[in-house]
């Protein structure tokens, strides 16, 4: 999917590690994005309910670069 363009973008939500083989590729050949004004460090991992637009991410990988 990244390299016909289709996906660009990976988010961990802090559950990205559980899926062991996506979590070592995506970590080696994406970068993480500094999103301005989040410091992800102190997100907590506890998804709240509600829908996408309430969740909360642990990192942002670029793959498309």
């Amino acid at each position: 999917m990244i390299s016909t363009g289709k996906l660009r973008y990976s988010i961990d939500d802090g559950n990205l590690s559980q899926k062991m083989d996506i979590f070592y590729w995506v970590t080696k050949n994406c970068s993480i994005v500094q999103v301005p004004g989040v410091d992800t460090s102190s997100i907590p991992l506890v998804q709240p309910q509600g829908g996408p637009r309430n969740q909360q991410f642990t990192a942002l990988y670029d793959c498309g670069n």
